[in-house]
């Protein structure tokens, strides 16, 4: 059952807040206290069972006092309810200032046979984020988009959407890898075109802040959220953003809550759907299997190689362990080469 409500009588109000009824104001804190206590699942137990229920309808998206209760909530979960008040009046007034200035924008839906190869994409970097993986990933997108700038903003919604329901931090990285790759290469050219980089950045903040925070409550001494942060220095640096907007673009990232911004719980979205196959392989001839080299299946009953020979000693699988590495030599034909890291830094 729930813990009884014990009031926190240092739990001050920002001045915004006094514009709400005084009664909606003490029901907010009062619940934003108990589900701060009880945890996640007490808050969806609560929702499922008020919906339609206009006195908590600060539970829902743009339901009255729902900015409130994002800030009150953030507040009890810092165990320093005095102090995010106090002094986080000014920070939330101004949090929802940038995200009214960095507010997602729509873009119509990929056809169905994009959105169909931007999942295997997506599935191709789930394991690793090679390098060959992420330089066919940007080809292919590269080659999607061409001139068209309402494609390239369709990509870059549709990655949002995928990035949000990908279930470890480090898969998620991989997908920024990918978006860092595309963004740079296109910053790089002498022609100063810059499609790509105009469709991608309002949703930059949108795809690192699920991200980031995600990462943060998963692995919150990981190297994921910093990594996440290095690539928006670099953005900074080799001017895809400006110095104010990776301001902005960090405050947003990193705050615990952002009024009127309710953000998306860890595994909402239905896992992906398996590619036909084996379970947890890559189909033979889909484009995620080309990306990691894998060829038709056509072609593989073609190219059937022979049975496999005992390996050469000093050498092992790929993913195999050998207790002493190998002195460097030009692998057996046939012995595929592990694929290498992706190095954005």
């Amino acid at each position: 059952d729930p813990l009884p409500h014990q009031p926190m009588a240092t739990f001050t109000a920002p001045p915004w807040a006094q514009l709400l009824n005084p009664d909606l104001r003490k029901r907010i804190e009062i619940m934003a206290e108990h589900i701060a206590r009880n945890g996640p699942d007490f808050e969806n137990t609560v929702r499922q069972k008020n919906v339609g229920n206009p006195q908590f309808a600060f539970l829902y998206d743009g339901g009255e006092g729902q900015e409130y209760y994002l800030y009150a909530l953030a507040a009890y979960r810092s165990q320093k309810p005095a102090a995010a008040a106090a002094a986080g009046g000014d920070d939330f007034s101004r949090l929802s200032l940038l995200a009214d200035r960095w507010k997602e924008p729509s873009a119509p839906p990929l056809a169905p046979e994009v959105d169909r190869q931007l999942s295997e994409v997506v599935a191709s970097l789930e394991a690793m984020a090679s390098r060959d993986a992420i330089r066919n990933g940007r080809s292919w997108l590269e080659n999607i988009v061409g001139t068209n700038t309402t494609m390239a903003s369709s990509l870059a919604a549709t990655l949002k959407r995928r990035i949000i329901g990908l279930q470890t931090p480090a898969h998620r990285l991989h997908i920024l890898y990918l978006v860092h790759d595309v963004l740079q290469t296109e910053a790089a050219r002498k022609d100063g075109v810059r499609r790509l980089i105009g469709a991608f950045k309002p949703f930059l903040v949108w795809l690192l802040r699920p991200s980031y925070q995600f990462a943060q409550k998963a692995h919150p001494n990981g190297s994921e959220p910093n990594q996440m942060l290095r690539l928006l220095q670099l953005w900074s640096e080799r001017g895809i953003l400006d110095g104010s907007e990776a301001e902005d673009i960090k405050a947003l990232v990193t705050a615990p809550a952002i009024p009127g911004v309710a953000d998306p719980q860890v595994g909402v979205a239905s896992p992906r759907p398996a590619a036909p196959g084996a379970a947890g392989q890559l189909a033979p001839g889909t484009l995620a299997g080309l990306l990691h080299g894998q060829l038709p299946q056509s072609q593989q009953q073609q190219q059937q190689p022979p049975p496999p020979q005992s390996p050469p000693p000093g050498t092992a699988p790929i993913g195999g362990l050998v207790n002493q590495p190998p002195p460097p030599q030009r692998p057996p034909a046939g012995v595929p080469v592990p694929p290498r890291g992706y190095q954005p830094l």
